[in-house]
């Protein structure tokens, strides 16, 4: 049977290291009041490195991996695979996905509720629900990356942005979606995209009316027809190569999280369409 869950939480935490782990099984569980809901749980400390981990099937609480309050995440070459619930549930931290696979989530791949995360170099794929669902003011830059037969590739909504550059977006149900959920944030969402292949799919990416996506050499996305209202076609333009850059530079993570992070944007502002 499901047995719990493996936790860290609290200021005594910092600077925890877990590096080639395999977990499998667990679930989730309420100790002295504190509700878990991932198998891997981990609350309310800072600069903790997650690296070279399995995280394979969980039951009963909906998380593979939760986040809560933690300040400077560095997650590389992780893999998870068939969630009962997010893949990886991340709320109100700063992270930087570095590598791995997220694969066969029964609902979200990457779950983002008022967080910063950078994600590059990954592959989700297969989620019931969207591959990355960025929410209630999160900020996402997800980079050479594919997102692969899921419902929807990325969301974005209530007040988050999202860019997206050098990703592959393969057979999923919807590739984009932006819109205002909860009144409460005052917006919908936002989605920049640069040189990136979407897939052909039956169901047009849509903005709503408090949401807006803009496409900077990336016109395959509407295969040849009209864009609808708030979907915006753009031309690459050099500049952008270095505006990128700057919102890398401007994610509010510490100089140790970014230690040993690359990302490569020299494609930007050319025409070549190749995805790296």
């Amino acid at each position: 049977e499901p047995w719990g869950t493996i936790a860290l939480q609290g200021n005594e935490t910092r600077g925890s290291h877990l590096r080639h782990v395999e977990i499998i099984g667990g679930s989730g569980d309420n100790i002295q009041a504190i509700p878990y809901t991932g198998m891997l749980s981990i609350h309310q400390t800072a600069d903790v490195v997650l690296e070279d981990l399995y995280l394979g099937p969980n039951y009963i609480e909906d998380d593979t991996l939760h986040l809560v309050y933690v300040d400077n995440a560095i997650i590389r070459n992780l893999t998870v695979e068939n969630a009962f619930g997010d893949g990886v549930d991340i709320d109100i931290s700063k992270v930087i996905f570095d590598g791995g696979r997220v694969i066969r989530s029964k609902n979200d791949g990457i779950d983002l509720m008022s967080s910063n995360a950078i994600i590059t170099g990954m592959e989700i794929s297969t989620s019931g629900d969207k591959g990355v669902s960025v929410g209630e003011r999160s900020n996402a830059l997800v980079h050479n990356t594919t997102l692969r037969q899921n419902k929807i590739g990325i969301e974005s909504k209530d007040k988050s942005h999202v860019t997206l550059v050098h990703a592959d977006l393969r057979r999923n149900a919807q590739d984009l979606n932006a819109y205002k959920k909860n009144w409460r944030y005052g917006g919908g969402g936002t989605i920049e995209t640069y040189v990136t292949r979407f897939s052909t799919t039956a169901q047009e990416s849509k903005a709503d009316k408090n949401s807006e996506i803009t496409l900077y050499d990336s016109e395959n996305l509407l295969g040849g027809r009209q864009p609808k209202s708030r979907i915006n076609i753009e031309q690459v333009r050099l500049s952008h190569q270095h505006n990128l850059q700057a919102q890398v530079d401007a994610f509010p993570l510490s100089g140790q999280a970014r230690n040993g992070l690359v990302i490569d944007f020299k494609q930007v502002g050319t025409i070549n369409r190749s995805v790296r």
